[in-house]
C-alpha cells in the first residue's frame, strides 16, 4: 500500500487498479467457497479504500456495483464480524466498514422484505385455484366428497381475519366436471379478468368463461383443446388471456418428448387469436404478465428425454418473451427447484418451486425483482417454505399473497 497520508487525493487509477484485483479475487475464492481467505481479501480491500478515502464510504458500494461477492458480506452478520475482526483499528477501517454496512443495509430494505406467513382460514375444502375477481373478492375453487364448488372470499386489511367468506356455488354441470373424474390437484384452476372467471383442468383440457353472480355461476363460453393438447395455466391481465399448453409424444420404445408453446385467446369468446414460444417451450408450466411492462414470462420445466417408466430430470428456466410473443432471452439459476407457479406483482415475480423427496414434498415461495422486464435480481430472502402433499397454490391480493394448501388459506405478507 502507498505511505501518501490519508487526506491525500490518490490517483483514482491506482486505487481502481486495486479495488479491481481485490474484487477478481473474492469470485475466485466465493467459486471455491473459500471463507477465510475471502475475509482477508475483504479485510485488505477496507483498509485500501478506508486509507485513501476516509469519509467516503460509498465509494466502496460504487466500487462494489454488480458484485454479489461483497453483498454477501454485507448482508451476513457472521461473515462482517469476522471481517471486522481483522482490521486493525488505528487505520479508520473499522468505522469505514461500519459506515458502509449501515449504508448498503438501509439501502437494501426492499431486496430484504421477506414473505411472512400471516393469519388465514379453513376453507369449505380441498383448495384447488385460486383467483382475485377485483379489488376486495378472491374466488377459490374447492373440492369436497359431494363435489366442485367455487367460494368467493371478501379480502379486507384485518390482522385476525384476512379473509371472510360471501357465498359458493356449485361448479356448472354443463361443463361435465365431476368429483369423481377430476384427481386431485387437476383443477379446476382459476383465472380472473375484466371479461369474467375462467376455469379449467389439466386433464379434462377444458377452458371456460364464467360470470360469478351472488348465488350462481354462468357459463358463457367454453372451448376444449385438441387432441393430446394439455392446458397447464392460464392467465388474464390487461386485458390478454393466456394459456400455456403442451402434447405429450411418446412409443413403446421410444422416450417421452413434450412440445409447448402459448396460445393467445380471445377474452370473450376463448377463440385461439395469436400463437408464440414453439419450438423453444418444452413443457411449459406458469404463466405470469408483469404489471409494470407488458412482457410475458413462462416457467418451462425441460426434462430429459428417458424411456417410459423411467424417472425423469427436471431443469426449469424462465422464458422471456416480448408484448408480441417474440422470445428476449431465457434466464436459468441452478438454485431453483422444478418450478410449479409465478405470479407477478409490480417489481416482484413469487415463483413456487416444488423440491420432491422420498416421503414428502416441499413447495417454496421464492420472490424476485423484475428490471424492466429484462432481468431478474434474486432477492437475499431464500423464501417461504411449505410442506406437504398436496399442491401449493397462491394469488397476489390487495394485501399480499394469498396463499392456499390443502384447506387452508393463509395470507402472505412482506413482499
Amino acid at each position: 500500500m502507498a505511505d501518501a497520508a490519508p487526506n491525500a487525493a490518490p490517483d483514482g487509477g491506482i486505487v481502481q487498479d486495486e479495488i479491481d484485483e481485490v474484487i477478481n479475487q473474492l469470485e475466485v475464492l466465493k467459486a471455491n467457497n473459500l471463507i477465510v481467505d475471502r475475509r482477508g481479501c475483504l479485510a485488505k480491500l477496507f483498509r485500501t479504500l478506508a486509507y485513501h478515502f476516509p469519509s467516503s464510504p460509498t465509494l466502496i458500494l460504487a466500487a462494489f456495483e454488480g458484485s454479489d461477492a461483497l453483498k454477501e458480506v454485507l448482508f451476513s452478520p457472521e461473515l462482517m464480524a469476522l471481517v471486522m475482526a481483522e482490521l486493525p483499528p488505528q487505520d479508520g477501517a473499522v468505522a469505514m466498514v461500519c459506515s458502509t454496512w449501515h449504508l448498503a443495509w438501509g439501502g437494501s430494505v426492499q431486496q430484504r422484505r421477506r414473505l411472512r406467513p400471516g393469519p388465514g382460514t379453513t376453507a369449505t375444502g380441498i383448495i384447488e385455484g385460486l383467483a382475485m375477481l377485483d379489488a376486495r373478492r378472491l374466488a377459490v375453487s374447492v373440492r369436497r366428497s359431494c363435489g366442485l364448488y367455487i367460494a368467493v372470499y371478501n379480502v379486507v386489511r384485518n390482522a385476525h381475519m384476512p379473509f371472510r367468506w360471501l357465498h359458493e356455488t356449485p361448479v356448472p354441470a354443463a361443463l361435465g366436471l365431476h368429483v369423481d373424474t377430476v384427481s386431485q390437484g387437476d383443477g379446476p384452476s382459476l383465472a380472473a379478468g375484466e371479461h369474467g372467471l375462467y376455469v379449467w383442468t389439466y386433464q379434462s383440457r377444458l377452458l371456460a368463461r364464467l360470470d360469478v353472480g351472488e348465488a350462481s355461476l354462468t357459463l358463457r363460453h367454453y372451448f376444449v383443446s385438441d387432441g393430446p393438447t394439455h392446458i397447464a395455466q392460464v392467465v388474464a391481465s390487461g386485458g390478454r388471456v393466456l394459456a400455456s399448453t403442451y402434447r405429450e409424444r411418446s412409443d413403446d420404445t421410444g422416450p417421452v418428448l413434450w412440445s409447448g408453446e402459448v396460445c393467445e385467446l380471445d377474452p370473450a369468446t376463448l377463440s385461439t387469436v395469436g400463437r408464440f414460444g414453439r419450438g423453444l417451450l418444452c413443457q411449459p408450466q406458469d404463466l405470469a404478465l408483469a404489471t409494470d411492462h407488458p412482457h410475458v414470462l413462462v416457467s418451462d420445466n425441460v426434462r430429459d428425454a428417458i424411456a417410459p417408466g423411467v424417472p425423469s430430470f427436471v431443469h426449469s428456466c424462465i422464458h422471456l418473451f416480448g408484448p408480441s410473443g417474440q422470445h428476449l432471452h431465457t434466464l436459468r439459476d441452478p438454485a431453483w427447484n422444478e418450478l410449479v407457479g409465478l405470479v407477478a406483482s409490480g417489481d416482484r415475480l413469487h415463483m413456487v418451486e416444488l423440491s420432491s423427496q422420498e416421503i414428502t414434498a416441499h413447495y417454496y415461495v421464492r420472490t424476485v425483482v423484475l428490471r424492466g422486464g429484462t432481468a431478474l435480481q434474486v432477492l437475499a430472502d431464500p423464501g417461504w417454505e411449505q410442506a406437504g402433499l398436496v399442491h401449493l397454490r397462491i394469488c397476489s391480493c390487495r394485501c399480499g399473497l394469498a396463499a392456499g394448501q390443502g384447506s387452508r388459506l393463509t395470507l402472505l405478507t412482506g413482499h
